[in-house]
């Protein structure tokens, strides 16, 4: 049995979503003693083929350090448990996250199968205590390492390993020449993965694995704009309106406690002062919501966002490493496309 069978994986959230609706059937629902004490009770049977006792054969006793990407807290658990046992506890454990996860509420990330979001609903949890340290890695540092990986050392790796190995490189910078490393790397990039897609990468303002010919957004632009305000998605009709002032559109965003630039993942829609104008103060803005404003990257090709924009006019949406940076006027895009010189900035109205 792994973490992820055991029924105590997950607890908060169910405990939660049993209480409300009355689920007598859900007896593991609530975390206890007795269920963290199963779960230890877990890494008592260990067989010589588990990662801990694995590291530890194949390093000779040698390691110092093990880095593991985090989500369910499971491998690093197991692992980490064995080595600080085996070693007196002198092993370092590091645990790598995306910047914004590991109990830490605020904005989503695009490196997928890596970090954990409490469900809102969720009860207080609680966290293992094995982990000595977090390291947090911004998605555009977890991208770059797969990209060096990939040219430099032909691995071409999932999205989980780039934050693992990103962690693992951190790490090593502030160590000596007897010290030893592990890192855990759980995954391997598909063909077709959308971390080395230029065309996924440079809408989102990602560095390109491949680059581009052209002239991108950021050399065409003077500028980003201006730092785009949002509409949040519980806001009504009279809020909105005064966020949005006298701009023609703006984005309507999923709420969140996160504080700094918005995700592009968590643009809903947006909103525009001409459909406001006949609806009620106390509607909901959701009501009014309209289809997202185009985005584009600041690291792909002027030509691919001028495609993108198409027919659209009005405010466009800058963005670069995955956020919202900057709202421009389309036909600033567009002109730089026609005069094959960086536009003069013009910001939305």
């Amino acid at each position: 049995m792994t973490i992820l069978d055991h029924p105590v994986a997950h607890l908060g959230a169910r405990g939660s979503i049993a209480d409300a609706v009355g689920n007598p059937l859900v007896p593991l629902a609530r975390v206890t003693e007795d269920t963290y004490a199963t779960v230890h009770a877990m890494f008592e049977c260990r067989d010589p083929r588990d990662t801990g006792p694995q590291i530890w054969r194949q390093t000779g006793g040698r390691v110092t350090h093990v880095v593991d990407g985090i989500g369910t807290w499971g491998t690093v658990t197991g692992t980490g448990e064995f080595l600080a046992e085996v070693t007196g506890g002198t092993v370092t454990v590091i645990g790598a996250a995306p910047e914004n996860s590991a109990g830490r509420a605020g904005h989503t990330w695009y490196i997928e199968s890596v970090g954990h979001f409490p469900h809102p609903l969720a009860e207080a949890e609680r966290w293992p205590t094995v982990v000595d340290r977090l390291e947090r890695i911004a998605d555009v540092e977890a991208l770059t390492v797969l990209h060096r990986l990939a040219r430099e050392e032909g691995l071409r790796l999932g999205g989980s390993a780039g934050t693992a190995i990103a962690a693992a490189l951190r790490v090593a910078r502030t160590l000596g020449p007897e010290d030893v490393v592990v890192v855990i790397v759980p995954d391997a990039g598909r063909a077709q993965s959308k971390y080395y897609d230029d065309a996924w990468l440079g809408r989102l303002g990602f560095p390109l694995y491949r680059g581009t010919p052209g002239p991108t957004v950021a050399e065409m632009l003077v500028g980003r704009g201006t730092a785009p305000r949002t509409v949040p998605s519980t806001a009504t009709v009279a809020q909105a309106r005064d966020v949005l002032a006298d701009t023609d559109a703006l984005p309507v965003v999923l709420a969140a406690t996160g504080h700094g630039p918005t995700v592009v993942a968590e643009i809903l829609g947006s909103v525009s002062a001409a459909v406001l104008a006949g609806a009620a103060d106390t509607d909901p803005v959701e009501s009014r919501l309209e289809p997202p404003l185009p985005v584009v990257g600041v690291t792909e090709a002027v030509a691919a966002a001028t495609r993108r924009i198409g027919d659209h006019r009005g405010p466009v949406v800058v963005a670069e490493n995955g956020r919202a940076v900057g709202l421009v006027a389309a036909d600033v895009v567009l002109s730089s496309t026609t005069t094959g010189s960086a536009a003069p900035r013009k910001d939305a109205r």
